[in-house]
């Protein structure tokens, strides 16, 4: 499809399957063929290693092949492809073969799930046609390609052999549709690529990224289902941004690429994933392309189509249209990145003219360990110069320190976090405190700030001095704050507005809507700015109103814990038991609850205390009818909800010690004796 010359000179193979193909079909030689039926549970990838299962099968066997793709071909590979040297559409067969085929099918002479199942029978000339269904695993191709006698006919005696029949064998079985065609150039008009993905080896992508989250079957308004991910995804984009700039560099030490475009391209079945690379790569410099808008992310398996008819606005990437227009723009990238185990990226490899290894292939000098498979396990190799592996981390906190070092970002553990917060400049009827902010956010550490425009302003003049790094996201409003909290929750604006309405106006307590919103916010604003600062790996939480050390006795804000202890697993909180609200605002009363002024931990930390928290707010929500007619007021407020969470899960937290003091400087411990 994209490689010309792939088949040039054509081997021996191809020569004598193109000599039975004419025999056949002029009649000169007996029907006999192998069928291959398409499984519907995989994608684009595993069906087209379905069919060069086939393809091997018809090549060893002297035999036709025939795709039957039934009532799945509509809209599929074989209506967006058309067949290249290798004809294995029946209709532009002559009506006699074509008759003979149906009256064998309808025989059902025999019938394999597997071709290493059929392998026996391929001799056998009695049995006219052999049906394959390939299941949706390529693990056995390359030993099958390997086997004696196929390799012996095939000529495939080595990894660089086995590539190019790979690579051969696509382009002998596909060329472009008109329709395939003519989406592509309205594609690559839309990202303003030119006409230069024309030319079948201009390099359009500096790097070409695929990673497959295998959201199967998962239908996309499963809001909560991907907001669980969300914080995964932030950490593979990442990770995989740093292993494709490591290969870059390698590959263009040797070859220099001459990629048209400096841009990167990445193609994945999840919108999330994808968003995240372009949020990944803006924080690098690298401007990340991806298929237009109007395309809708979903796996290109055919069972996914039920989930299409809610979705008729947009055109669906669980179409194969959009999986084969992914499949080109990968294939002129000069390095490509891609999952390990998927299928799909095989094929992009083979057609962008990269040369795959196996995993459990010997390694070269530019490999180390076997790749690692699913999503955060990648493999890499250098568009048609060189090869290269790496074993990538499998759970969250070390994928980051992987990326962090191989960025050259690392933090040590004297290096502060990231401190968040929000500020907006209340009424005094509305807040519990008075504010003096020139001392409550001069914290000697890196802050990020969500505010209005006049508490943006104060906080950096406040901040003048401090020596740290301070940037504010400014044009916050209560709107805005109530559509945020609402969509972590996964629930209706109204319903979250209505439970916070039912929580305020104890006057002591939580005074107004804005104060329980503001402090129901904070867990979500940290994830917030840690889907933006994906470079970090610590964060805080400090309140703007840090009341504390505002007092004349105090000159400044004291060292931060955190320069002494540091969690090793939850986030590090103290605990004070005058932070538990009374019983007329909660039906019992817990003994001890979270200071809600400061936390802070490494982003695995966060990601499951927030989790947890996003969670069970999200349940009070929904059951605010129950409560609210107790006269409850159950999101009053963040302290008790931090404790009923860490009730359930005490591994979220890591003590400060001692208990129940409203300040940091009289920290001498932490549980774990964790101290740096």
């Amino acid at each position: 499809m994209a490689l010309l010359n792939a088949c040039l000179p054509r081997p021996r193979w191809l020569l004598r399957f193109l000599s039975v193909q004419t025999a056949m079909l002029n009649g000169s030689l007996p029907f006999a063929a192998v069928r291959i039926v398409p499984h519907h549970f995989g994608g684009l990838g595993n069906r087209i290693v379905g069919i060069q299962r086939g393809l091997l099968a018809a090549a060893v066997s002297d035999r036709l092949l025939l795709l039957d793709y039934g009532h799945f071909a509509a809209g599929s590979e074989v209506a967006l492809l058309r067949p290249g040297l290798i004809k294995w559409d029946a209709q532009e067969w002559p009506n006699a073969i074509q008759l003979a085929a149906r009256e064998s099918v309808r025989h059902r002479e025999s019938d394999w799930v597997s071709l290493e199942q059929a392998l026996p029978s391929l001799s056998d000339r009695r049995t006219v046609t052999i049906t394959l269904r390939p299941n949706v695993i390529d693990e056995h191709l390359t030993g099958l390609l390997r086997s004696q006698r196929v390799a012996r006919r095939l000529d495939v005696t080595d990894d660089e052999r086995e590539f190019l029949w790979r690579a051969c064998a696509i382009n002998a079985l596909f060329h472009t549709s008109p329709l395939l065609d003519q989406e592509m150039k309205k594609t690559t008009e839309e990202l303003a690529l030119g006409d230069n993905y024309m030319g079948s080896h201009t390099d359009l992508f500096e790097v070409g990224l695929h990673l497959r989250s295998n959201n199967d079957f998962n239908d996309p308004r499963s809001r909560t289902k991907q907001n669980e991910k969300l914080h995964l995804w932030h950490s593979v984009a990442h990770c995989a941004m740093g292993f494709a700039q490591q290969v870059l560099q390698q590959v263009s030490a040797t070859t220099p690429t001459k990629s048209h475009m400096r841009a990167w391209y990445v193609a994945s079945d999840d919108e999330h994933l994808v968003e995240a690379f372009k949020i990944a790569g803006a924080a690098v410099g690298r401007r990340v392309l991806s298929l237009p808008s109007r395309w809708k992310r979903l796996h290109s398996g055919f069972n996914t189509r039920h989930l299409r008819g809610s979705f008729t606005s947009k055109i669906l990437h669980g179409s194969s249209l959009a999986a084969l227009i992914d499949l080109h723009l990968l294939a002129k990238a000069a390095v490509f990145v891609g999952s390990a185990g998927s299928s799909y990226s095989k094929l992009a490899a083979a057609l962008a003219g990269a040369r795959f290894f196996a995993p459990n292939a010997s390694c070269k000098e530019s490999c180390t360990q076997k790749p690692a498979i699913f999503v955060q396990g990648l493999w890499g190799f250098g568009h048609r110069h060189s090869k290269y592996s790496l074993q990538l981390p499998r759970n969250f906190s070390q994928s980051h320190a992987f990326c962090a070092s191989i960025a050259g970002s690392k933090q040590e553990h004297r290096d502060p976090p990231l401190v968040v917060t929000f500020m907006m400049n209340l009424p005094s009827s509305k807040r519990k405190h008075t504010y003096n902010l020139s001392k409550t956010v001069a914290i000697r550490a890196p802050l990020h700030a969500y505010c209005s425009d006049v508490a943006c302003n104060e906080i950096l003049q406040a901040r003048a001095d401090t020596g740290h790094a301070t940037t504010t996201e400014k044009g916050w409003k209560m709107a805005r704050l109530l559509q945020l909290v609402a969509e972590a929750l996964g629930v209706e604006e109204v319903r979250l507005l209505q439970a916070v309405q039912r929580s305020a106006g104890d006057r002591l307590h939580c005074r107004s809507e804005e104060l329980v919103l503001i402090w129901l916010a904070k867990p979500i604003l940290v994830r917030l700015a840690m889907n933006r600062f994906l470079e970090m790996d610590r964060f805080a939480w400090v309140d703007a109103g840090f009341n504390a050390y505002k007092g004349k006795r105090w000159k400044e804000v004291p060292i931060a814990p955190w320069h002494r202890f540091w969690p090793k697993d939850g986030i590090a909180v103290r605990l004070h038991k005058k932070c538990c609200k009374p019983l007329h605002i909660r039906p019992t009363r817990n003994a001890s609850c979270v200071v809600g002024t400061y936390l802070y931990g490494s982003r695995l930390g966060w990601e499951r205390f927030i989790n947890a928290y996003v969670l069970h707010v999200a349940e009070l929500v929904r059951t605010q009818d129950v409560w609210g007619s107790r006269s409850e007021r159950l999101l009053c407020a963040d302290q008790d909800i931090m404790a009923d969470i860490v009730t359930q899960d005490p591994s979220l937290i890591q003590k400060l010690l001692p208990a129940n003091s409203w300040f940091w400087h009289d920290i001498t411990a932490m549980e774990g004796d964790n101290g740096i």
